[in-house]
């Protein structure tokens, strides 16, 4: 599901740099037609119509390999969605979806329980001959998962530390037969005794990765503002180049510097956009899929 989601965005993405690239192009080919005709008119020299020919050309290489890429992530949507690949299938929507904020204070560390792996950790734990106590419920410590963190490193391995001793007395192995040898007895221990550790370990990289979904989403809405105020200043210098240019102060230099700048911006901003979302289906991955369903209703008042 969670690929599915992320080819859908990834298509979305490509239509829309598809269509930046169509946009850029119409814009340097006006561009272009305004240098032939100084050029005519022995206003600038033959160098300035041939480094905008080569930004008209540079967006033009750009769009068959954005219809490849779409084409690609088609052809896998069509097989993950059991058709044939090369079928193309509709997708109506134009762009990027908004991102819903996450909930405050943060995510219940309880829901790392639904993922798979933790799941798993766990029935293995009781394969292995524990028996676990009234304290089942306690399975894990209660926090607040936030890309800020709700504690210092030292205080978040002292709850852990606390919540695997708690874990581990409640957890009690079944009487086994006295009359089996005691090498055996043994073995049963170690087997169940290495589940433990082990489903201690799967939890830390559980919560490892929704901090790491976490700390990437906040870090790319930061990064993503920042291109914005980059896009600004950059539309304000072409402009302020494109003046001087038609007023014979300067030479096309510095209008092609900012028309490349512009023009990278707006589609590092798509692909930052893209990236955002796709860190939210990660932070969905990495927490098994189901909130915020799962999530505790909000008090009234």
């Amino acid at each position: 599901a969670a690929r599915v989601a992320e080819l859908w965005v990834n298509i979305i993405s490509q239509k829309m740099q598809t269509e930046l690239l169509k946009k850029q192009l119409k814009t340097n080919l006006i561009y272009l037609e305004l240098i032939e005709i100084r050029f005519k008119n022995a206003m600038v020299s033959a160098l300035d119509v041939y480094q905008q020919k080569q930004v008209v050309e540079g967006v033009r290489a750009k769009l068959p390999i954005a219809a490849t890429k779409k084409r690609i992530l088609m052809n896998e949507l069509a097989v993950l969605t059991g058709n044939f690949p090369g079928r193309d299938i509709f997708i109506k929507r134009a762009g990027l979806p908004d991102m819903p904020e996450l909930p405050r204070p943060g995510l219940p560390a309880r829901l790392l329980a639904m993922r798979p792996d933790v799941k798993a950790a766990k029935l293995r734990l009781l394969a292995a001959d524990w028996r676990i106590s009234a304290a089942k419920a306690d399975m894990l410590p209660s926090f607040f998962l936030r890309a800020e963190g709700a504690f210092k490193s030292d205080k978040l391995s002292l709850i852990f530390d606390n919540w695997f001793i708690r874990f581990a007395e409640n957890l009690a192995m079944p009487l086994i037969d006295g009359q089996k040898r005691k090498g055996e007895v043994d073995r049963r221990i170690a087997i169940a005794d290495e589940n433990l550790w082990a489903y201690r370990r799967i939890v830390y990289n559980a919560i490892k990765d929704v901090e790491d979904a976490l700390v990437a989403e906040q870090n790319r809405k930061e990064h993503i503002e920042t291109i914005k105020r980059q896009m600004d200043a950059a539309k304000n210098a072409l402009q302020r180049a494109g003046d001087r240019y038609l007023k014979g102060l300067s030479d096309y230099i510095p209008v092609l510097t900012q028309i490349l700048a512009v023009q990278n911006l707006e589609r590092n901003l798509i692909e930052q956009k893209t990236l955002l979302i796709l860190d939210r289906i990660r932070l969905h991955r990495a927490l098994g899929g189901r909130w915020p369903a799962d999530l505790p209703e909000k008090k009234k008042g």
